[in-house]
């Protein structure tokens, strides 16, 4: 079978939480290391919203005249706001260094109960919903309503120019979204959006593939 399961996703979930490592699970589950892996970072979802997390930075506006965001009435801005990151152009989220490394979400930290900075876990619940969205999209066409895309244009769009990544964009909106974090790439990269790969900070960064040189012939 090429696709995992609604239960083998829950066996992921569970080990996880048993801080368990990648090629454990690929045994518990039956299958290989690297579906784990990819699995995990597919459909691994930040918790809480974007907004209001913490800020790299501290106290950038102490002049409250200076703050970007309309109508702001803070007296000192020390922490992050419902505005910061749809308005200030220095907002950045604080993330933790462990997620750059398997197993890449917090199921199984022990800091998670006091931890300040915004969680990504695995849920099975919510990587079954993806995946079969995924497939959904793959087979039918999708075409969105005015309402949709300006759904998207007022509430995602702002976000990833910020620097915000599209996960953490989208994770924020789940619920509302009306189509899956795939497709939103895809349109993006299409687009249909007023955003380009500039904006999109961790996929600049990735190195393009390097293809090796045709061979020569005297």
């Amino acid at each position: 079978m090429k696709h995992l399961t609604y239960d083998e996703r829950l066996q992921i979930q569970k080990a996880l939480t048993l801080k368990c490592s990648f090629i454990e699970i690929a045994s518990k589950v039956g299958k290989d290391r690297t579906t784990i892996s990819r699995e995990v970072r597919a459909y691994a979802k930040y918790v809480g919203k974007p907004a209001r997390s913490k800020c790299k930075f501290k106290c950038i506006f102490e002049d409250q005249t200076k703050c970007p965001a309309p109508g702001c009435t803070k007296r000192v801005c020390s922490i992050a706001c419902s505005r910061c990151a749809q308005y200030c152009d220095r907002y950045e989220p604080q993330t933790c260094k462990k997620l750059t490394r398997a197993p890449y979400v917090c199921n199984g930290c022990d800091d998670r109960g006091h931890c300040a900075l915004m969680k990504k876990m695995y849920e099975a619940d919510y990587a079954q919903l993806q995946y079969k969205n995924t497939l959904r999209d793959s087979r039918v066409g999708i075409s969105l309503t005015d309402e949709e895309m300006s759904f998207i244009e007022k509430n995602i769009i702002p976000l990833i120019k910020n620097g915000i990544s599209i996960p953490v964009c989208y994770d924020a909106f789940a619920d509302s979204m009306p189509v899956s974090i795939r497709t939103l790439y895809s349109y993006i990269d299409r687009g249909f959006f007023d955003v380009n790969n500039i904006d999109l900070r961790r996929k600049v960064q990735r190195k393009a593939h390097r293809t090796k040189a045709a061979p020569y012939f005297m």
